[in-house]
């Protein structure tokens, strides 16, 4: 993973899913050691500024009204994408992600690039 650091940033929202699914102490010391700590002490951690968690909400709100998104049926992690595409777009960022799907609606109301994962070179 350092060797790619210089190429890539973390957005704070992924780095909140993946320490949720930390089940250990040791799960915790490795993904802090060999990933969080690595982009943060290059600067290169971005969390959503306050605009982008208003816009946000003018983003879901027009998926209600032209979509018929059912908010109390969304899930959180669909909130979190849209703050996500939000958050690369503010930073000039390509999102590299395999949920195509939502993000292909998400491009609707947000522009936003991303593309699929590529394999990790060794």
């Amino acid at each position: 993973m350092q060797a790619c650091t210089p190429f890539l940033h973390l957005p704070a929202i992924v780095a909140q899913q993946l320490l949720a699914g930390v089940r250990t102490p040791a799960e915790r010391r490795l993904l802090d050691r060999h990933l969080i700590d690595v982009f943060a002490h290059r600067g290169r951690i971005h969390a959503p500024s306050a605009a982008a968690w208003r816009e946000s909400g003018a983003v879901l709100g027009a998926l209600v009204k032209r979509e018929g998104l059912e908010l109390a049926r969304v899930r959180k992690a669909f909130g979190n994408d849209v703050l996500l595409a939000l958050t690369c777009r503010e930073h000039g960022l390509v999102l590299i992600t395999e949920n195509t799907r939502d993000f292909i609606r998400i491009a609707k109301y947000v522009d936003v690039r991303f593309e699929p994962p590529w394999p990790i070179l060794r």
